[in-house]
């Protein structure tokens, strides 16, 4: 039996996923930070916070773009020259410029992994889960020298014999809430 495989969305469904650049752009800062652990940073203008990421340990800075560095985090905010700083946050400082939606910070905590697989997650997110999960599943299927399968989706599951060419594959559902799971015969 193959490893395991991560399918992540590509094209057009990956796109539909990324964030706007200038609108939840806190929220997706709060949620990378609480994924990662990065401190936040925003980029101050006229004494209010008008962009907010993350500082990866590279230095660079992360926002809906991905990574990217200082000059191109201000850029898109910057009509003109205008005097400019990019420091360190808090969540009440954002907390204290408008209200905050929990349920965006929850939807981008789930679906920055399909977009960022790169980037660190904690033990107990749902990605991490589903592929403990398959992980876990792969060796009970080597051990009893069976697998879980369908023939067609939404099929009940049953139980076929392993041929040593399977693998589990875990992609996410269309709305990166969720994962599904097939198994894949490699040729």
């Amino acid at each position: 039996m193959l490893p395991n495989h991560v399918q992540l969305l590509t094209g057009e469904d990956r796109h539909r996923l990324i964030p706007r650049l200038d609108g939840p752009c806190y929220e997706l800062a709060i949620a990378l930070h609480r994924n990662t652990g990065w401190p936040m940073v925003g980029l101050i203008l006229d004494s209010v916070i008008r962009h907010a990421g993350i500082r990866r340990p590279d230095g660079s800075i992360h926002d809906a773009r991905g990574p990217i560095n200082e000059q191109v985090f201000a850029a898109p905010f910057l009509e003109t020259a205008v005097e400019h700083i990019i420091r360190p946050i808090t969540e009440s400082e954002l907390l204290s410029v408008r209200e905050i939606s929990l349920s965006l910070i929850r939807h981008f905590s789930c679906t920055a992994p399909i977009l960022w697989p790169d980037l660190p997650y904690p033990e107990d997110h749902p990605m991490r889960k589903a592929i403990a999960f398959a992980d876990e599943l792969r060796e009970l299927s080597l051990r009893h020298g069976i697998c879980l399968r369908t023939s067609v989706p939404a099929e009940r599951i049953h139980f076929a014999s392993l041929k040593g060419d399977e693998q589990y594959v875990l992609a996410p559902t269309d709305d990166g809430f969720g994962w599904t799971m097939r198994r894949d015969i490699v040729r």
